[in-house]
């Protein structure tokens, strides 16, 4: 599956999600992260963003396109803006 996360956190904590994203994924922005992942690969992710990150005050959007399917989103921690087009 390909993945788009951005993430939105407290100033504290950039250093270490940023740290995490960039195990995985490949930096696009100074927030924004792109690549492939297996499925374990996006549940370790999950996790360990889970660990470092204050869910009632930071965000984390992951953008999930799978080929042949509409983009799915999934937010970790507290969502922010407009509702979006995308679920």
């Amino acid at each position: 599956m390909y993945f788009i996360v951005v993430y939105d956190v407290e100033v504290r904590r950039c250093r270490k999600v940023l740290k995490i994203c960039r195990k995985y994924l490949h930096q696009v922005l100074r927030s924004a992260f792109e690549g492939y992942l297996t499925q374990e690969q996006y549940s370790m992710l999950k996790s360990e963003l889970r660990k470092v990150i204050d869910e009632e005050y930071d965000s984390i959007y992951f953008y999930i396109i799978k080929t042949g399917s509409a983009p799915h989103k999934l937010i970790i921690g507290e969502a922010q803006g407009e509702k979006s087009m995308i679920e």
